[in-house]
């Protein structure tokens, strides 16, 4: 038996984001002073982020982004019966962890292209910030995979698989 359910994990990330919202409405700042940006994006060699110095209409895009996916995620885990939470989670985890899991490693191997005007096409998405958010959601949708995943091993242990 899991120590923190699938639930409790989907909920502390949908705070997560509220608050990832809140600081790029507010303080873009300080998402990039964070040590886990630092420590993230030095370990896997990632450009510094040179855009999340003042608020701007992008982090703000960003900001609006994270709010919707927490609200949806919250609102998915507070209303939903149980019977139908673990067929909606187990299926949302996986879909989730591939995206993230291509995202993070397309941020890690992409080179940036040249463009019509000679800008780097990837640079905007190459950084610390975009990497460690991108590493977070991974690590956090697996958290919750693995918690369906072996709900559906014990469901097929007992004769009662949901596909059925």
């Amino acid at each position: 038996m899991a120590w923190i359910s699938a639930r409790t994990v989907v909920q502390s990330h949908s705070l997560y984001l509220l608050i990832l919202a809140y600081f790029l409405l507010r303080a873009p700042q300080w998402i990039q002073s964070q040590n886990i940006v630092f420590i993230l994006g030095e370990a896997m060699g990632m450009p510094k982020a040179t855009h999340y110095d003042e608020p701007s209409a992008l982090s703000a895009f960003v900001a609006v982004l994270c709010a919707v996916l927490a609200v949806n995620d919250l609102v998915a885990t507070t209303t939903m019966p149980e019977e139908v939470e673990s067929y909606y989670w187990s299926n949302q985890a996986l879909v989730r962890v591939l995206a993230f899991f291509g995202f993070t490693a397309y941020l890690y191997v992409s080179k940036g292209t040249k463009g019509a005007l000679g800008v780097e096409a990837g640079n905007v998405l190459k950084n610390d910030v975009m990497f460690t958010w991108a590493a977070v959601e991974m690590f956090t949708w697996f958290l919750v995979s693995s918690g369906s995943v072996s709900r559906i091993v014990l469901w097929w242990d007992e004769g009662k698989f949901p596909l059925e």
